[in-house]
């Protein structure tokens, strides 16, 4: 049951602007202090900055505003070495 409302915390504070207070008394957590104990035991990072986290541009595969995205070549273009001339 446990996981179970970790995962649904997470979830809601990665996508809502709810306070770490009001997430844990949505899951039926008497104070955010509790709370956030369990939620570091499971997750191993707090609350707070499992948002943080969650909301970063590299957590949604963005790139940072202004800057250009990440180019990547063929997979297995680095693989071999380049053809040489034929003898």
């Amino acid at each position: 049951m446990t996981d179970w409302r970790m995962t649904l915390a997470a979830d809601m504070l990665a996508e809502t602007t709810e306070t770490v207070a009001a997430v844990a008394r949505r899951l039926g957590y008497a104070d955010a202090f509790g709370f956030s104990a369990a939620f570091k035991r499971i997750h191993g990072v707090s609350p707070g900055k499992h948002r943080t986290l969650a909301q970063s541009p590299a957590a949604s595969g963005q790139p940072p505003p202004g800057q250009a995205p990440r180019q990547t070549s063929p997979a297995g273009a680095h693989d071999q070495p380049p053809p040489h001339g034929s003898r």
